[in-house]
């Protein structure tokens, strides 16, 4: 007798097993299964993302017409997978980054010279940098409507399903008001990608 009561409730379970789970995956309900629950899941995993941006290792001003280029770059063919959007921006420089803005003007104006060039024995020059993606140049300074704040200027800014068919391109224009004593003078600039 116990053993078909046990024959009888290993029936009913199989039964009810194959109603509820009659494919691996789903849940079947009916008339005796009135509820089922649904596990919802996301995996991020950021090696899916994929891209290249371009930074000059090198930019040199010419002492003739005081000028110095180049530019930043987001290669074609990016990709986001695990992110919302990527920027690119100038995130530091060695020798400081000073407040100077104005009321307008240009990469010439002498308030804008907010970057400093030093030499081995301790002479400086300062410079402005001017990216195509902004009015004014570069600033640490805390106005919010003149000189672009380096620290929240997006040279490069995309979005997950923007168009990536095309190299996306910021040019840096760098400046010098007054050419110093005789030397050689350099800074360090520092380029972050910040993903959200």
């Amino acid at each position: 007798m116990k053993i078909m009561k046990t024959l009888a409730l290993l029936v009913c379970m199989l039964t009810i097993a194959s109603v509820a789970f009659a494919e691996e995956g789903e849940i079947q309900l009916d008339r005796n299964t009135m509820t089922g629950v649904t596990e919802v899941s996301l995996t991020v995993d950021n090696s899916a993302d994929s891209f290249i941006v371009v930074i000059p290792s090198k930019v040199t001003i010419d002492p003739k017409t005081q000028y110095g280029y180049g530019d930043i770059v987001l290669k074609s063919g990016w990709e986001l997978v695990s992110v919302n959007g990527l920027k690119v921006r100038l995130s530091a420089a060695a020798n400081g980054i000073g407040t100077g803005e104005s009321s307008g003007g240009s990469i010439t104006g002498e308030v804008y010279q907010n970057f400093t060039l030093k030499s081995a024995e301790g002479n400086t020059a300062t410079y402005a940098i001017k990216s195509s993606k902004h009015q004014y140049p570069f600033t640490a300074g805390t106005k919010t409507v003149y000189g672009a704040k380096y620290k929240t200027a997006d040279l490069i800014s995309v979005v997950k399903g923007d168009d990536n068919q095309k190299d996306n391109a910021c040019k840096l224009t760098f400046y010098v008001n007054k050419m110093p004593d005789a030397g050689v003078y350099t800074d360090t600039l520092t380029f972050s990608i910040i993903t959200e």
